[in-house]
């Protein structure tokens, strides 16, 4: 019987090892995506950015001619403000 409670504590070591391998595992891939979700979080606000500042007209639309993304140069240009920017490229497209 001695044998077998040294098996039984084997196992069950060798169990609570691998449930720990296992959440460090996970725990640090958690950490990881994280990092890399922060990262591209400020990317894109550099990004945004540079490309709100461009003097460049910066425009981008669907194929129908509504606008998806202007810029502050892109609403100057037409004359309107940036929060009402809704002007129509081309507007017989669609």
């Amino acid at each position: 019987m001695a044998g077998n409670e040294a098996d039984g504590l084997w196992h069950l070591t060798v169990y609570i090892g691998f449930v720990a391998v296992t959440s460090l595992l996970l725990a640090a891939a958690a950490a990881e995506r994280r990092r890399q979700l922060i990262e591209v979080v400020e990317n894109e606000k550099r990004l945004r950015a540079v490309v709100a500042d461009q003097p460049d007209l910066i425009c981008r639309f669907e194929p129908g001619g509504r606008l998806t993304f202007v810029n502050a140069a892109f609403c100057q240009f037409h004359a309107k403000e940036e929060k009402n920017c809704s002007v129509r490229i081309f507007p017989d497209a669609g």
